[in-house]
């Protein structure tokens, strides 16, 4: 009894960290996608010239495309 008590533990453990694991590598794709996004407007059709930068790509990578917006901002004023 102990044993099976044990493996059903053990599989919905797993279970959910799998589940966790594919969410995160999930929304951090979305997240970069949706940066690259908005980096590609604002140089492409607002011509504001985004100088974007490793930290700013994994602040992309974790918020989406806020930082992206921010720094257009920044740069258009």
């Amino acid at each position: 009894m102990e044993l099976t008590l044990t493996v059903v533990v053990a599989v919905v453990v797993i279970y959910t960290i799998f589940k966790v694991a594919f969410y995160t590598v999930k929304k951090v794709g979305l997240n970069l996608i949706l940066g690259y996004a908005a980096f590609y407007i604002c140089n492409n059709f607002f011509h504001i010239p985004v100088d974007m930068t490793v930290l700013m790509w994994f602040l992309t990578a974790v918020l989406g495309p806020i930082p992206v917006i921010v720094v257009a901002f920044m740069h258009s004023m």
